[in-house]
């Protein structure tokens, strides 16, 4: 687990040697494999996409999106490109004039919790909210 604000969160590290593995595209492969993960749509993984793309009524913007370099090719000298990182987005804001859109969720599973689930929520909206 990793500590971020007042929450804990499951974190899976991937690691791939790029100078080992000649595969153009690697990046975008593993991205389409491992995205959406479970914390931003749920499991079995299928039927949670479906229920969202169902019942879910707002873009989710930036958020559930992921962040990171995706163009091996075109990294700048000045990267390290044996390290790259690439996050999913959980909580995000967007801004504009005097106001604010905040985007967090659940990553809902057959063994959750709605209240619990629910709670954590609020969490996250409450780290974000400390920015404002």
């Amino acid at each position: 687990t990793v500590n971020v604000g007042n929450l804990y969160h499951l974190k899976t590290i991937f690691s791939v040697n790029l100078n080992e593995i000649l595969f153009e595209n690697l990046t975008s492969t593993m991205l389409h494999l491992l995205h959406p993960t479970s914390a931003v749509c749920g499991m079995p993984i299928e039927l949670a996409k479906k229920f969202i793309h169902n019942h879910e009524k707002h873009n989710r913007k930036y958020y559930a999106g992921f962040l990171g370099i995706l163009n091996m090719q075109e990294l700048n000298e000045n990267v390290d490109s044996d390290i790259i990182s690439i996050y999913v987005n959980i909580r995000c804001m967007q801004i504009k004039e005097l106001e604010a859109t905040l985007y967090a969720g659940a990553g809902i599973t057959q063994d959750s919790n709605p209240e619990s689930e629910f709670q954590e929520t609020e969490n996250k909206f409450a780290t974000l909210l400390r920015f404002l």
